[in-house]
């Protein structure tokens, strides 16, 4: 009889223990799994609706949200002694398809929405500094609402698995 409760009981606490070791994601999330001494490396990526063990030992695990939209405002200074100074709102996102997975574990795992929004923010602030260096203020003006401009921008957003939605 002791033997059966004896046996119940390491059933029960190896149960539990593999119960906290079992993480899932939702649809709308990735699961990064990497190893405790290199967390800049992904060991492995679990795509939405996924789940996986993790040994607390060896590996951590990071989420990464992938309907996370992020609105900033962007002060144009580019052209600051023409008093060309423009407010601009920014919608971003986070690029969806399993070929972005890899780009955005290495890029997001663990971050806050907050620190996305300022990696995509100064993404496009260096890209308007370049954009600026290469044309006069009138043409800048007048690229700034084309869709070259957008597509741009965008392409360097893409890059960090980020995607331009509104600008």
């Amino acid at each position: 009889m002791f033997n059966i409760f004896l046996l119940v009981i390491i059933c029960a606490v190896a149960a539990v223990l593999l119960m906290s070791m079992y993480k899932r994601c939702s649809e709308y999330e990735i699961l990064v799994i990497s190893n405790k001494n290199d967390k800049l490396k992904p060991k492995k990526i679990i795509p939405p609706k996924g789940g996986a063990f993790i040994n607390p030992l060896v590996n951590e695990c990071a989420y990464v949200q992938l309907q996370d939209i992020m609105k900033f405002t962007i002060h144009d200074e580019i052209f600051h002694e023409n008093d060309c100074d423009e407010t601009f709102e920014c919608s971003v996102g986070i690029c969806s398809g399993e070929e972005y997975y890899n780009i955005l574990a290495e890029n997001f795992a663990g971050l806050e929405k907050k620190q996305i929004a300022e990696i995509a923010e100064n993404i496009i602030k260096k890209e308007l500094f370049e954009i600026a260096k290469e044309v006069e203020l009138v043409d800048y003006l007048n690229l700034k609402n084309s869709d070259e401009y957008f597509k741009r921008i965008n392409d360097k957003l893409n890059k960090v698995g980020l995607e331009l939605l509104e600008i």
